[in-house]
């Protein structure tokens, strides 16, 4: 089963689907996460605690990646050896017009080399109807590609950053059930079309990458999931959440996700919503 996800991860540069959980064990992470979504009543995609380093922050997420079915096909994938970078959580509210842009993650990360592997876990369905992920199969063999900022207001993306000519006939539908995800290599194009269902699509996505690895920008942290870590390019994060907003994950996380902010919008011409600048007066109130 590895050797076969190996041979389609490198031949079309993303497997899908990879079960993680059964329906409703991830139905149980939902609820906890609507119940703290009803309780901030803010903005997902301005939230810090759901857009930088949610593992430091939820112990749903902090067991999501180190989960052993995610790590056993990511290791198949880049080695024993794995690193998570950064977790968020992307959230397509019901009939609204938020959107992914094509774009390949390599092209602001920088990373080098390149055994960057993004999982994206469906905490509900994820179907075309309600803006599953979408990819270019074969795309990761094409180099990088140009891209511009836009800073769309309705962009989900941190910079807007697309990519202008993208023939999406070719496109794949990364359809999940709950409890399912996809795995995509670091240079493969993807995007996806807005929610036109009246259901939420909320997903997970985890950055995991070999301790080799480098990133552009400043020196960042990262959270040794599996195996050792002796390249030293990242400050490890060993502070785990023991309850959702524990205060020592949230006094860990404001330093982890600050100098992230800096080197996700390293050279970026414009403020973006995350960006250093916007997040500068502190993270958001605690719920009570």
């Amino acid at each position: 089963m590895h050797e076969e996800l190996k041979t389609r991860y490198d031949r079309d540069g993303y497997v899908c689907p990879v079960h993680v959980m059964p329906a409703d064990e991830m139905g149980s992470i939902r609820l906890g996460l609507e119940s703290y979504l009803a309780q901030s009543n803010r903005n997902p995609k301005e939230d810090t605690y759901l857009q930088f380093k949610v593992h430091m922050v939820f112990p749903w997420a902090d067991a999501l990646v180190r989960h052993p079915a995610v790590l056993d096909a990511v290791e198949t994938l880049i080695g024993p050896d794995i690193l998570v970078w950064n977790t968020a959580v992307l959230i397509k509210k019901p009939k609204n017009r938020d959107f992914v842009s094509w774009h390949q993650d390599v092209y602001y990360w920088g990373n080098h080399p390149d055994h960057v592997v993004g999982a994206w876990i469906a905490i509900a369905d994820s179907t075309p109807e309600n803006g599953c992920v979408r990819v270019i199969p074969g795309s990761h063999k094409a180099g990088i590609l140009p891209h511009a900022d836009t800073f769309g207001e309705n962009n989900m993306l941190s910079r807007g950053q697309e990519i202008a000519a993208v023939d999406d006939t070719k496109a794949v539908d990364m359809v999940l059930d709950a409890g399912e995800m996809s795995l995509h290599h670091t240079r493969t194009v993807h995007g996806s079309r807005p929610n036109r269902s009246g259901r939420s699509r909320p997903g997970f996505v985890i950055t995991y990458m070999c301790p080799a690895a480098t990133m552009i920008g400043p020196r960042t942290g990262a959270t040794l999931v599996r195996g050792v870590d002796t390249h030293d390019h990242f400050d490890l994060e060993t502070v785990r959440p023991a309850r959702d907003l524990d205060p020592a994950g949230l006094i860990a996380h404001d330093a982890a996700m600050r100098v992230f902010s800096q080197a996700i919008y390293e050279g970026a011409e414009k403020d973006g919503r995350l960006s250093p600048t916007r997040i500068a007066d502190g993270p958001p109130t605690v719920p009570r």
